[in-house]
């Protein structure tokens, strides 16, 4: 598993890990001739066990606002044990 981020910000975030497992990460840097050889392993936190993702959101309702669709939403009824980090919106044209 791997992630890139911008070279302005030195740190990263991991999701959908396995509960009561260990990890260990390593990082390169890239440029235009490529990337460096890997970091010494760092070792993670153990994830707790009986942590798990957390239960989807109520469906959306929108509004539009000029040329702007706001869109809004309740949080889940459940944050599977750890504080919600986030959301992603995903959209498309609808048919028709």
């Amino acid at each position: 598993m791997s992630c890139t981020v911008s070279p302005s910000v030195l740190t990263g975030a991991t999701y959908g890990l396995t509960a009561g497992a260990s990890f260990q990460f390593r990082v390169k840097a890239i440029n235009d001739v490529g990337q460096s050889d890997p970091s010494p392993e760092g070792t993670g936190p153990e994830l707790p066990a009986g942590i798990t993702v957390p239960s989807k959101p109520a469906a959306p309702t929108t509004s539009i606002s000029g040329t702007n669709v706001v869109v809004n939403w309740a949080a889940p009824s459940s944050n599977g044990g750890s504080a919600i980090t986030g959301y992603k919106v995903d959209y498309k044209k609808s048919d028709g």
